[in-house]
């Protein structure tokens, strides 16, 4: 048995399910689709990858602001100590490019090193190492939010 998912065009977002076969479009405004039980399996799988990108974006944010151990913070050149990516994140706005360069040259980015390392954040790491600037540094770092 098939389902049937109608939607009007002013509202795409209000899908109803129909357990009928077929059921007729009343208006212009309306239309439906019908669906095979294998076409419905792959709606509820993608509604799944939908539900589980929103749950990582929240554990994210979360792990983005979540402090690690004084021993694992990062001590930067001028003395300050981060503990967590927002920190980072912060401290990049206002550090002098002195202290950015001290970390970050050719052949050295100890910020990806941290956040690779400490923080397990592989994908970002990989990310910051392709960025020279503090510039390009911050607007990988927002890209996260």
């Amino acid at each position: 048995m098939g389902f049937t998912f109608f939607w009007n065009r002013k509202k795409k977002k209000d899908w109803q399910p129909a357990a009928t076969d077929k059921l007729p479009v009343a208006e212009a405004s309306q239309g439906s689709i019908e669906l095979s039980s294998s076409s419905l399996e792959v709606l509820q799988k993608h509604d799944l990858l939908r539900q589980m990108k929103a749950h990582y974006k929240e554990l994210d944010h979360a792990l983005y602001h979540t402090a690690v151990p004084p021993d694992k913070a990062f001590l930067l050149s001028d003395g300050k100590v981060l503990l967590s990516l927002a920190e980072f994140e912060s401290a990049l706005r206002t550090m002098s490019l002195d202290v950015y360069n001290h970390h970050v040259h050719e052949g050295k980015n100890d910020f990806a090193n941290w956040v690779y390392d400490v923080l397990g954040f592989k994908a970002l790491s990989v990310e910051l190492r392709r960025h020279r600037t503090r510039e390009q540094t911050l607007q990988a770092l927002e890209r996260l939010q």
